[in-house]
């Protein structure tokens, strides 16, 4: 008996041991004890933030349409399908209806991180991602800069918006012009939500937007006289003119396609302008 009661307790050592010592990423994720186990990880330092961010992250833009699951995995295999992620992007095509450009400009985009812009004359300031390009003209002619359309793309090369923005800018042949831009946050925010399960936490947007690839994917511009064109117009910071839309702009499901294993989002015009 006496033995037996040893050889209980040794087991019952053994066995809290091992439960003690298994790493809070092992812990299968539950939609409302998210906030409890990332407090854990942390706690734990079995990951660190931008992991935790990266995890986050998967389970934010997770939907029954993604290439991944959430319900049932593990922290540690999530994090692990979100590095691949971050990597190679979530196997997902998306595609615009576009219009033969036969000449582009050169440009540089740069993210200049989360900033503030008034609303009109107003005292009301809307949070957002500040970004500039620098358009150089080598087009071999003078040129009006009228409206250009950028896209923004998240940590797992996701789409979250497209905009356009309207310069009326005059740019000699072979001259540089840098030009600074704003994208309204609650629009990013907005996209990201679209389809997101209601008991999902905290999007952590401002690291969304930090995180972002901006790029330019349309100009519309046209030859102009030098004397018919202000050299000088206000420049500030540009809003944009029209943003994408997920959840106005798309209706049902009828923009997702499926072929072979491959998903195809047909997301409309790549000129935001028309």
């Amino acid at each position: 008996m006496k033995n037996f009661l040893f050889r209980f307790l040794g087991f019952t050592i053994i066995l809290l041991s091992l439960t003690t010592c298994q790493s809070p990423l092992e812990r299968n994720y539950f939609p409302g004890r998210l906030e409890a186990d990332t407090k854990n990880i942390l706690l734990a330092e079995a990951a660190s933030d931008h992991e935790m961010f990266l995890i986050n992250y998967a389970i934010v833009r997770h939907r029954d349409y993604s290439p991944y699951e959430v319900k049932d995995q593990s922290f540690s295999s999530i994090l692990s399908n979100a590095k691949k992620f971050e990597q190679e992007g979530l196997n997902i095509i998306y595609e615009f209806e576009t219009t033969k450009q036969e000449e582009e400009l050169k440009m540089k985009i740069k993210n200049e991180g989360i900033g503030h812009k008034r609303v009109g004359s107003t005292s009301v300031l809307r949070k957002g991602l500040k970004f500039s390009c620098e358009f150089e003209n080598t087009t071999g002619k003078d040129i009006f800069l009228d409206n250009s359309t950028f896209q923004i793309y998240g940590p797992f090369k996701d789409h979250l918006t497209s905009l356009n923005y309207k310069f009326n800018h005059y740019i000699k042949k072979g001259e540089k012009k840098k030009l600074n831009l704003f994208a309204d946050g609650q629009n990013i925010q907005n996209n990201v939500k679209f389809g997101m399960a209601a008991n999902v936490g905290n999007t952590r947007i401002d690291e969304i937007m930090m995180l972002s690839e901006i790029r330019c994917v349309h100009n519309n511009f046209y030859a102009k006289p030098y004397r018919n064109v202000n050299l000088d117009p206000e420049e500030g910071r540009f809003q944009a003119s029209k943003s994408f839309s997920y959840d106005n702009d798309l209706k049902g499901k009828k923009w997702i396609e499926k072929k072979e294993n491959q998903t195809i989002f047909k997301l409309g015009p790549l000129d935001l302008s028309k």
